[in-house]
């Protein structure tokens, strides 16, 4: 029927094959009854994209080098059915992960309205919206229309970055007492690595990712926009002043490394 044909266009199977779609020629015998003349369909619209997360925060929609893919994330595809309105009985949800790659897609979907959102439950902690199409006003969510000029949206991209940050201070304990008294002097230039373990949570595995910083003139250093998760902040001893020795680090082992997790947010 031609009214179906804003909604699909794609036949996938009748009684006898698709090289006639829509039509199916049936011989009767005398007393005969055939219940088996079925066509089946399926959309020619598609939906899909990829989550990341950014590492630059620059919130341009494109998955830079220095971004990851974010992996295992849900995305549901909530199709408005045929009578077009979100929330009635005949919508559809369609479910698919992100690859290794943070790619994902849906197709084979008939022309109409779309909802497109990610599972939140399935992100990493301590992370925020930075880009979607239609802004991140409502984060987490886009609609969309498919229609027969333009089927496929494989434009639907989810971009976060981290709500968390390490950093303070490195200067010179004149007395070793791990606290910074009066009088005691910070340590500027001095470069501090901050790994992250990534989306696997191990450290020293493939996906680390490697941040640093130098302190500036009242020996602070910051690494922010980090996920929750574990990290190790180490100091590179060549840029300390010659014949300096450690005398505090947060984890209490004095070896110019410390081992910290963020909590979401923090």
């Amino acid at each position: 029927d031609a009214t179906e044909q804003s909604f699909v266009d794609k036949t996938l199977a009748d009684l006898d094959g698709i090289g006639t779609p829509h039509t199916t020629v049936i011989a009767l015998t005398p007393g005969q009854d055939r219940v088996d003349a079925d066509f089946g369909y399926q959309g020619i619209g598609s939906i899909g994209d990829e989550v990341w997360l950014e590492l630059d925060t620059d919130g341009d929609g494109t998955l830079d080098p220095s971004d990851i893919p974010l992996a295992g994330v849900s995305i549901d595809v909530l199709f408005a059915g045929l009578d077009g309105v979100f929330g009635n009985a005949d919508d559809v949800t369609l479910t698919t992960t992100t690859d290794a790659d943070g790619l994902y897609l849906v197709d084979g979907l008939p022309l109409g309205d779309y909802r497109v959102t990610v599972d939140t439950g399935t992100l990493l902690p301590g992370i925020d919206p930075t880009f979607d199409l239609d802004g991140t006003a409502s984060p987490n969510t886009v609609d969309r229309t498919l229609d027969i000029a333009a089927p496929d949206a494989r434009d639907v991209d989810f971009s976060y970055a981290g709500t968390g940050s390490i950093g303070d201070t490195v200067w010179h304990d004149r007395d070793g007492d791990g606290a910074i008294d009066g009088g005691e002097e910070p340590l500027a230039g001095v470069v501090v690595t901050v790994v992250w373990a990534g989306p696997d949570g191990d450290l020293d595995t493939a996906d680390d990712v490697t941040f640093t910083d130098a302190t500036d003139g009242a020996g602070h250093y910051l690494v922010d926009t980090l996920p929750g998760g574990d990290y190790r902040v180490s100091i590179d001893p060549a840029t300390l002043p010659a014949g300096y020795v450690p005398t505090f680090d947060v984890d209490g082992g004095n070896d110019r490394t410390a081992t910290v997790t963020l909590a979401s947010g923090e």
